[in-house]
């Protein structure tokens, strides 16, 4: 409720004068503490909305979807783990290839996959990632299969720590610069961190090159024929 009373105005003049305060006098959304006052050594606002990281954070506990570049199931280490352990599984049940698609049902299989994968990520990186689904291309000339992943707040703190990373800084920093060919949307990751901030489009899109960068320095994908997951065939095999 406003603290002015001004019951005793016409409505067109209360408008007006709401409107004229409201852009003099600005609140968070979060907690309502007044913006844009000087607080001496305090930490200034955080953005023209928000007077703190953690009210912002609040305001965007909706849930987040991430896409992870895993590798992705055409021509990958991915498709030949899958291919090379049903060929397997085959054999030990003593059945034979008979065409080309080997009777398997892709789908299913791809998903049960990519949840083991996203379980080797989280345990390896202490993270949270809850999946949601595969986001496959209509072609594969230029992308691939990714995994969409529903992360938390808690996560996107612990992503967000990273982007103080030198390394990361390193990594990141020349795949959003402008070169031949190629022309970024951003000056940098410094500038895409900045952006982050009032975004929430932009901020899935840094934890997505954090966890990318995650993945290789992590060497996720080493070792990948130990991953344990469920095949899964058509009628026609069982």
């Amino acid at each position: 409720m406003s603290v002015f009373d001004f019951s005793h105005l016409s409505d067109e003049v209360r408008e007006k004068l709401v409107l004229k305060l409201s852009e003099e006098m600005r609140y968070c959304k979060t907690c309502g503490s007044r913006l844009g006052i000087d607080c001496g050594e305090a930490e200034p606002d955080y953005n023209q909305d928000f007077c703190s990281l953690g009210c912002y954070r609040w305001s965007v506990k909706s849930k987040m979807e991430i896409l992870i570049s895993f590798g992705g199931f055409y021509d990958s280490i991915h498709s030949d783990n899958i291919e090379e352990n049903f060929s397997m599984e085959l054999d030990c049940r003593g059945l034979i290839i008979v065409d080309e698609d080997y009777e398997i049902n892709y789908k299913s299989t791809h998903s049960n996959y990519s949840k083991a994968w996203l379980d080797r990520f989280n345990k390896e990186c202490g993270t949270d990632l809850k999946f949601v689904g595969i986001d496959s291309p209509r072609s594969y000339h230029f992308t691939t299969d990714k995994i969409i992943a529903e992360i938390n707040d808690n996560d996107r703190q612990i992503f967000y720590e990273m982007t103080e990373n030198e390394s990361f800084i390193k990594w990141a920093d020349p795949q959003l610069r402008s070169r031949d060919g190629f022309s970024s949307f951003y000056n940098g990751i410094l500038d895409l961190i900045s952006k982050a901030k009032d975004d929430e489009g932009v901020e899935a899109l840094l934890i997505g090159m954090i966890v990318d960068w995650q993945i290789e320095e992590g060497n996720i994908n080493d070792d990948i024929y130990e991953l344990e997951y469920e095949l899964e065939y058509n009628e026609s095999v069982l």
